[in-house]
């Protein structure tokens, strides 16, 4: 997998308790667990800023307020919107398949997005 700047763990506990469901004596074959991130995620996401600001000693003070014109709003706004899918939580891991002999758990492939 990639390196990845945030990550979080996934519970595993809804796999552990199917695939415990099929570690039964006399079942042959395999379990997919199917992962998909829901839009509720997107909601869980905090943002906290570090702002760095430059001295430029040639240029006549600015004032107390500054006005923010609409030119600048939009090139804000543009420039997120040019670069939006930046901004999106995913994993290339799709699922877990599982794949049992009498019961036993003898091999787990991760599913990965081609």
């Amino acid at each position: 997998m990639h390196p990845v700047a945030n990550q979080v763990e996934i519970s595993t506990d809804k796999i552990v308790e199917k695939f415990c469901q099929e570690a039964r004596p006399g079942f042959t074959g395999s379990v997919i667990a199917h992962i998909r991130i829901l839009p509720t995620a997107a909601h869980e996401v905090e943002f906290t800023f570090e702002t760095k600001r430059v001295l430029q000693l040639a240029k006549v003070d600015e004032p107390e307020m500054p006005h923010v014109t609409n030119a600048r709003v939009a090139s804000v706004r543009r420039a997120l919107a040019e670069n939006a899918n930046l901004f999106r939580l995913g994993t290339a891991l799709k699922g877990v398949e599982g794949h049992f002999v009498d019961g036993e758990l003898r091999k787990l492939n991760a599913l990965e997005v081609e």
